[in-house]
């Protein structure tokens, strides 16, 4: 539907922005059994481009069942996982069974749009806002060509810059360490290129940080296309003082190097832009007549910045509020809206909670760069972090923990077992020295020997070290625990002579 000659309208819900929250809202409004009228005001004209990786998750269409993932570009069989150190990765790759979808943000968006329109919601393109009321029982919106629309309650999904958020106050402004900022590029490639560079579907290739810049680095392959991009933290990049364009052109020439994409004609690659929140969402995402969707309400992974599936998820989650409301028979009030906010916390509230926990802990790179090493050595870890990477499977903070601190701890006896075996007769040495000194000042007289049945290797020191260089050989045991047995040797060494001269 377009603008021209609509000058005073109503409707029941009032949707600002066609994305996957907008459509995704409007099409279970218009098609519940509620009879609900509903009107999508987009301020461009589908199909549109939209700067985005465009990698889809499968639960998406385990969730939408209206979505047919024949209507996508490619499906990923797998990818790599890539350390910031540049040499560890891991891999994950499923021949029979699809880890995700690609498509391309102009197609899928209009294909959202179209299942809304065909739901029965309207479409008025090109729509600019001029200013919009929220009273006490309607909301009124003036657009610049002078259409006026009524309605009884006003969904924000118009993104990152939302004027519904700062017109409300549920959010005036975004802070530097809340927004990510991203640089993408979008190449078509023939045939040839296609098959060499992305053989059995491992589409996805994914840096956690690049040189000195930590954020989210990706290539991802459709069908015709290689897309590639980087996203940071804003107060990543003016912190370091990075130009993101600069920082782009340098991991381009990395990945032709190591062969991850083919070399490609700077001078032909059109860059784009966008901004997305990068930390958790808002403190609160409704208010007397207003709801606040997708982006609009920070509902964007903060490890990878993909917020399809929780916009989409949003969207529905605001459509079955005002259904269950209205089937009450009770009035959009700011109190009654708090519904909202209870169904998408349960639904995927704990989950960006748990991802936004899990990026400040690998925050430092060397962090990234054990967790890789660790996952190359276990399949079971391997997979979950590819899983989790990806947004495949809802993986517990608990278990990703578990398996981290696993290998922590098996790191710490491996490296323990290294010094000390390095400088095993030192140690040794030192504790024969320090101990029999301490023995003559508290005996004050030649401390005796006793003959006792020990191991040889804790009597020798040259059996000591290699003891310990071989411990599991020689004696079943880790490096700590043979430490251990010499300390407890010389105590029970120390507790004889205290007998022996009590006794003498």
């Amino acid at each position: 539907m377009n603008n021209s000659g609509s000058k005073n309208l109503s409707c029941d819900i009032l949707i600002i922005g066609a994305g996957p929250a907008g459509a995704t809202a409007a099409t279970f409004l218009a098609r519940s059994d509620a009879i609900i009228s509903v009107i999508i005001l987009e301020k461009d004209t589908f199909p549109r481009n939209k700067p985005c990786g465009g990698a889809l998750t499968v639960r998406i269409f385990e969730r939408f069942e209206y979505l047919s993932t024949e209507q996508t570009e490619s499906v990923i069989h797998g990818g790599y996982l890539y350390a910031p150190n540049l040499v560890s990765k891991v891999k994950i790759e499923d021949p029979e069974k699809p880890v995700g979808y690609m498509v391309l943000r102009k197609n899928f968006d209009n294909l959202l749009v179209e299942k809304a329109k065909e739901s029965g919601a309207k479409l008025i393109e090109n729509a600019k806002i001029e200013n919009f009321e929220i009273l006490n029982d309607e909301v009124k919106v003036k657009l610049q060509d002078g259409t006026r629309i009524t309605a009884k309650i006003l969904l924000g999904a118009d993104g990152v810059t939302s004027i519904v958020a700062k017109k409300t106050k549920l959010k005036k402004k975004w802070n530097d360490d809340e927004l990510g900022m991203c640089i993408l590029a979008q190449k078509e490639l023939d045939k040839d290129e296609m098959e060499i560079f992305n053989p059995k579907g491992l589409s996805v290739h994914i840096h956690i940080g690049y040189k000195n810049l930590f954020g989210y680095f990706w290539t991802f392959y459709k069908r015709n296309h290689v897309n590639i991009g980087l996203g940071c933290l804003l107060s990543e990049k003016k912190k370091k003082n990075i130009n993101l364009k600069t920082a782009f052109n340098d991991y381009l020439t990395h990945l032709e190097k190591i062969n991850i994409i083919p070399s490609l004609k700077r001078l032909n690659l059109k860059l784009q832009g966008a901004m997305v929140p990068l930390k958790k969402p808002l403190d609160r995402t409704y208010d007397h007549r207003v709801l606040l969707l997708g982006d609009s309400a920070g509902f964007v992974n903060p490890l990878s910045g993909e917020g399809i599936y929780y916009a989409m998820a949003s969207g529905e989650d605001a459509a079955r509020t005002i259904i269950d409301l209205k089937q009450l028979g009770k009035d959009y009030t700011k109190k009654n809206l708090k519904l909202y906010e209870k169904k998408w916390k349960k639904d995927f509230g704990h989950e960006l909670k748990k991802i936004l926990f899990i990026r400040r802990f690998i925050m430092a790179s060397s962090t990234v760069n054990n967790v890789i090493n660790y996952a190359n050595n276990d399949a079971k870890f391997r997979d979950l972090i590819m899983k989790f990477m990806l947004g495949i499977e809802d993986v517990s903070r608990r278990t990703l923990g578990s398996y981290f601190l696993k290998h922590v701890i098996k790191d710490f006896f491996k490296k323990f077992k290294q010094v000390i075996s390095f400088n095993a007769i030192l140690f040794y040495s030192l504790i024969d020295n320090v101990y029999f000194t301490v023995l003559n000042l508290i005996m004050g007289k030649k401390p005796l020997i006793f003959r006792q049945k020990t191991p040889t290797y804790l009597n020798n020191p040259e059996e000591f070290v290699y003891a310990l260089q071989n411990s599991r050989k020689i004696s079943q045991k880790h490096a700590l625990h043979l430490a251990i047995d010499s300390m407890l040797l010389k105590l029970k060494h120390f507790i004889d002579n205290i007998r022996y001269r009590l006794n003498g």
